[in-house]
């Protein structure tokens, strides 16, 4: 079965239909690719960013609690696998690749 990363700014675009009409089209057509069998690779803290978003925009009455719970009712549905190596890896092969490619602009010494 094939895997997608599945970045949380793509699944929020499911809940709150808003973005450019690009980021929208390419947010349905990921959501399509469940229909192609597609497994949605999520880092461990793809949970809690999701819920941060829907309660903030929630006490901004942005979203209500009925479509917060329609949200939630179609993640519970996605075929999603945490990436238990994120953490891991951070200290270790990730840090180290960071290193190598790091961008450090010349700032002014105040």
């Amino acid at each position: 079965m094939p895997s997608l990363v599945l970045d949380n700014s793509v699944a929020m675009r499911w809940c709150f239909k808003d973005g450019s009409e690009t980021d929208l089209i390419y947010a349905e057509k990921v959501l399509d690719s469940l229909a192609a069998d597609y497994t949605f690779l999520v880092p461990n803290l793809w949970h809690l960013e999701a819920a941060n978003v829907l309660v903030r925009a929630q006490k901004r009455e942005w979203l209500t609690t009925t479509q917060m719970h329609c949200f939630l009712d179609l993640v519970e549905q996605l075929p999603l696998t945490v990436d238990n190596q994120t953490a891991k890896q951070a200290m270790s092969a990730t840090i180290l690749l960071a290193s190598e490619h790091i961008y450090l602009p010349m700032m002014p010494l105040i």
